[in-house]
């Protein structure tokens, strides 16, 4: 994933990828019990649990890297205004220095 930029480049994690042996092995449990059983029944939840917990975790890994852009992009947005008006108003103190400084 990057930014509007391509400045911020994040590796996805690939939290499927690491979960496909026991999804695999959870889903060939499941296909081998009677339909209806307790066990079938216990493997379901098994499964459901995983399949839950890989969404969570992709949600996740989302929201915190949203939160840490726009965290950081606005960092630099008030940095940037802090900076303008500290340049104007040195600016405004000796105007005979120079031109007033765009932005």
């Amino acid at each position: 994933m990057t930014n509007d930029f391509g400045t911020c480049k994040v590796e996805h994690p690939k939290h499927l990828r690491r979960a496909e042996k026991r999804l695999k092995k959870l889903q060939k449990d499941l296909s081998r019990k009677q339909k209806g059983s307790k066990n079938y029944e216990k493997v379901r939840r098994r499964l459901a649990k995983l399949h839950t917990h890989i969404s969570n975790a992709r949600n996740d890994f989302l929201h915190k890297n949203r939160n840490w852009q726009l965290f950081h992009t606005s960092l630099h947005i008030h940095i940037w205004r802090y900076f303008t008006r500290l340049l104007l108003c040195l600016y405004l103190q000796n105007p005979s220095s120079g031109r007033p400084p765009s932005g």
